[in-house]
């Protein structure tokens, strides 16, 4: 560009520093930012967030407290992003205390936490298993009048139930009902898993009757863990039964489901009891769901591959996640890169 004769404005360069920070090439960007500066392009607010969320997420966030400090030198003042994307990266890298004075020191600067900010921290809270600090965040949410939304409360929710904190999960889900936000099909699903971890399959069984009752549908990771949980308490017949169950309202199962089912059913020899289901639904999944070495080996398929059974191989891997992440950050981010 500059062989040509054309100088790269200020949005220009901005466009690349967030392709190089997107592609996890931060020292480039910020060596742009150092070059930009020097031939007189001043970079914006967005173009230190951007830099500032890389370095976070590069587990440099010293770094990005530094380029904050540097940014307010030069009189540019930090937004709601920034302090975001600071706080998180302090959560993610366990200086809850300092995460915790970056919190007060935005609003001492005026700068308002909202619910998207909140459920970000939480969530990351719990993801590192600090539970005692997402439950003191959420408590400082309602405190200072935002409410929490229904992805709040399934981050705290699911937080308790990946430390098997029942009794915690289901006050909540019922505090989140009390407080007018009604549950969702995530929501039911971490009760429901919270329930099959301990065996309580027949509570599990209840709430999902009860959301069924609610209108709220089950997806295929709510018949996913139920399943496991049958399988878990030994009930392959009922697995089964809820197999086909999901098949009959649309839920197409997924990798994780049949490698529950089928772990479960070799592991009990009860392949060939049930060999005439399987042949009338699953086999004809199979092929699309997991590939040739998996099935083989999670069902002993040697002797069907012998007899000229044919199984297409085709890579397909897959978890029961119960999480969804927020993109709030990035799409600010990118959408604001205006140098």
């Amino acid at each position: 560009m500059k062989k040509k004769g054309y100088a790269p404005d200020a949005f220009t360069c901005g466009t690349i520093l967030n392709g190089l920070c997107k592609i996890g090439e931060t020292g480039s960007a910020i060596e742009l930012l150092r070059k930009m500066e020097e031939g007189n392009l001043e970079p914006g607010l967005a173009a230190y967030n951007t830099i500032i969320d890389s370095l976070c997420k590069d587990k440099l966030v010293p770094e990005g407290l530094n380029l904050l400090s540097e940014m307010m030198s030069k009189g540019i003042q930090p937004d709601l992003v920034t302090y975001t994307c600071l706080m998180q990266g302090l959560f993610n890298s366990g200086r809850w205390k300092e995460a915790k004075s970056l919190l007060n020191e935005m609003v001492q600067r005026k700068v308002m936490p909202n619910v998207i900010t909140f459920s970000i921290l939480v969530d990351t809270l719990c993801i590192k298993g600090m539970l005692i600090e997402a439950k003191e965040v959420f408590d400082v949410m309602i405190q200072r009048g935002i409410e929490p939304n229904i992805v709040t409360y399934n981050s705290l929710l699911d937080g308790y139930c990946l430390q098997n904190k029942m009794n915690d999960v289901i006050k909540l889900f019922k505090k989140m009902a009390e407080m007018g936000c009604s549950p969702d099909v995530l929501s039911y699903t971490i009760l429901i898993n919270g329930y099959c971890k301990n065996k309580r399959i027949d509570e599990a069984m209840q709430v999902f009757h009860e959301m069924s009752n609610k209108g709220v549908i089950p997806d295929v990771v709510t018949y996913t863990t139920l399943i496991s949980g049958f399988c878990r308490v030994k009930r392959p017949q009922a697995a089964l039964e809820l197999f086909h169950q999901m098949q009959a309202y649309g839920q197409h199962p997924n990798p994780q489901t049949y490698a529950i089912l089928l772990d479960d059913l070799s592991e009990a020899d009860l392949l060939q009891k049930f060999g005439l289901h399987l042949q009338g639904g699953l086999w004809q999944e199979l092929p699309n769901a997991m590939n040739a070495a998996e099935i083989t080996d999670k069902l002993g398929l040697h002797s069907l591959c012998q007899r000229h059974w044919y199984i297409q191989s085709t890579c397909a891997t897959s978890r029961v996640g119960l999480y969804e992440g927020l993109d709030w950050l990035s799409n600010n981010i990118a959408n604001k890169v205006k140098l």
